[in-house]
């Protein structure tokens, strides 16, 4: 009878004149679907905030950050405390911290994590973080203050090329962009010119057009050496990372310890000057 089922929707979803009547439906009942399941899974990370009464991130480059509140924006806050957030990146950050920049620009801070780690853990005493979101910007605030960097980090909203160019203008920067598939506005030809002494690094964001990673390397080669890191599935991370006090954890609960829910497997663009 299921097979029956799809069969005759499969067929019914060919016909044009069928497919306009049932596609406003189809995306209603996908929508609520998606709903549901991000709101199941929100369900079962509220489960595990009893153990992170610290609010401390326990490990990795970011060890002894502090969160003023139980939450991130735009990416999944358990595995930030737990300290695996975006492991594939700690070569990359472990360098990063050892370095001398004048400036360090976070395009894309979101709460903070980068910035105010960043703050931290780097004797740089210039970090300017970016973002659009009003809401994003006063977490990333309340994260400085507490952490006791605030003197060090300016929290700002929108940036563009020009502005970009500008503020890095004769400085050793670090550049750090995740900024939603704007990368490819921020990164030109012309822009890479005056950035061509900054380390950066940009996650790329090729489900909103394939051709990002490819252009911006092609783009950015010119004047960086230019490391592609790729991102590990979910389950992948379940299955193969071993944090130390987590042995006796379930897969399942694993899964939901260091899950960062991304859309598909992600690529950075690690950039260093020639």
């Amino acid at each position: 009878m299921k097979k029956q089922i799809i069969d005759f929707l499969r067929t019914s979803v060919k016909n044009n004149f069928v497919w306009k009547m049932m596609k406003p439906v189809a995306k209603t009942f996908y929508g609520v679907y998606l709903m549901k399941e991000n709101d199941a899974f929100n369900d079962k990370i509220i489960e595990f905030k009893s153990e992170f009464k610290d609010m401390t991130v326990r490990m990795g480059p970011f060890t002894g950050l502090k969160y003023p509140h139980f939450k991130s924006i735009c990416s999944a806050l358990l595995p930030k405390l737990l300290g695996t957030y975006e492991m594939e990146l700690f070569d990359v950050f472990h360098k990063v911290q050892k370095n001398n920049y004048d400036l360090i620009v976070d395009i894309g801070c979101a709460e903070g994590y980068y910035a105010v780690g960043l703050g931290l853990t780097n004797n740089c005493n210039n970090i300017q973080a970016y973002d659009i979101d009003p809401e994003a910007r006063a977490l990333c605030l309340s994260m400085a203050q507490l952490n006791e960097v605030d003197h060090k980090v300016s929290i700002n909203g929108a940036i563009d090329n020009e502005l970009l160019t500008k503020v890095v203008s004769g400085k050793r920067a670090f550049i750090l962009s995740d900024c939603e598939g704007y990368e490819q506005q921020l990164f030109t030809k012309s822009s890479m010119v005056a950035l061509k002494n900054c380390d950066i690094l940009i996650e790329t964001h090729d489900f909103y057009d394939i051709n990002i990673s490819h252009n911006l390397q092609k783009v950015i080669s010119e004047t960086h050496n230019v490391t592609s890191i790729t991102s590990i599935d979910d389950i992948q991370k379940a299955i193969t990372y071993h944090i130390p006090g987590l042995e006796n954890r379930s897969l399942e609960e694993k899964y939901y310890l260091f899950a960062e829910k991304r859309p598909n497997i992600m690529t950075w663009l690690f950039c260093e000057p020639k």
